[in-house]
């Protein structure tokens, strides 16, 4: 696991099967209770100082990977290597695919 020592993450960081490997730059910051599955990446793209930001109660699914700067609102669900690279401002959506999309509301 290689989380950065800058990665501002509030409580409740869940990680269920660290031996796939997790990545969190130091350039996010995290809400509560952020499920990760394993094989996860949250990595920023260099050179880009927009606010890179996870809301609250969000899970990653299987090698899901979000690549900042982005923002995602709160209870958002990441399917399984699934690639977020847009925003997502849509409280308790499903975002799935490569580039991923939303799904549904829940």
């Amino acid at each position: 696991m290689d989380i950065h020592y800058r990665a501002d993450i509030k409580g409740g960081l869940l990680i269920l099967h660290p031996a796939m490997g997790i990545v969190i730059s130091g350039k996010v910051t995290i809400g509560k209770n952020l499920t990760l599955v394993g094989g996860n990446v949250i990595g920023f793209s260099t050179g880009i100082n927009n606010p890179f930001i996870i809301g609250n109660n969000c899970s990653l699914g299987a090698n899901a990977v979000i690549i900042g700067p982005i923002i995602l609102e709160d209870e958002i669900k990441i399917g399984a290597s699934a690639c977020v690279i847009k925003n997502c401002i849509n409280k308790g959506v499903t975002l799935v695919g490569v580039p991923a999309k939303e799904i549904n509301k829940a």
